[in-house]
């Protein structure tokens, strides 16, 4: 493609403001599974991690692929009957240490869905869960409904400053608390997600 210099000049100028109208770069988490627990008594699973994001008992293999707001999983059901994720039940504690109401699949905003996943016996299924509205806050009218308390600020930031950004999260915790049931048996299960490194993207 021919450019005259003026066209040339006028793209250059295009791609500047571009650059600079996109602002700070997003950054990139590295996660690991600092640590599992199971039940009301918190007993300590973490021997069942394999490094650095999956979890393996006699019922389920869950691999995560967390990023900084939303929480990406796949959970393997290796068992003969079907496993139940009850989203209702299950929550996120920020590093700070509030819980949060889960977003996911099936639900939305404004229109509460499907508050379970189904894991037929000896298949997979990808899901994923973010913070919604902090427990306690009542947050009303169409502002509430529309963006339900959530504040980012206190999960992890996704682009700004890398320095700010890493001497903000690196190092922090979340924690994804899902509860799952194989028949009338209900566990739930909280995976630790440590940030581990940051990078630019």
């Amino acid at each position: 493609m021919h450019r005259t210099k003026n066209s040339t000049s006028a793209f250059a100028l295009f791609s500047l403001v571009l650059v600079v109208a996109c602002g700070s770069p997003r950054a990139y988490y590295k996660f690991q599974l600092q640590k599992v627990s199971q039940g009301d008594s918190l007993s300590d699973v973490s021997a069942r991690i394999a490094k650095p994001l999956t979890f393996e008992n006699a019922d389920f293999k869950i691999d995560w692929s967390p990023g900084p707001l939303t929480f990406y999983f796949r959970i393997f059901n290796k068992s003969t009957k079907e496993l139940t994720i009850n989203f209702a039940r299950s929550y996120l504690i920020s590093p700070a240490g509030n819980a949060f109401d889960p977003v996911h699949p099936g639900n939305g905003a404004i229109a509460k869905g499907d508050d379970f996943i189904l894991v037929p016996p000896q298949v997979g299924v990808d899901s994923w869960i973010r913070p919604g509205q902090q427990k306690g806050d009542n947050s009303g009218g169409i502002a509430g409904q529309l963006s339900p308390g959530f504040d980012g600020g206190g999960f992890f930031a996704e682009a700004g400053d890398l320095e700010e950004v890493k001497k903000a999260h690196a190092g922090k915790t979340a924690q994804v608390v899902l509860n799952i049931s194989q028949g009338a048996k209900a566990q739930t299960y909280h995976f630790a997600l440590q940030v581990a490194d940051i990078t630019a993207e």
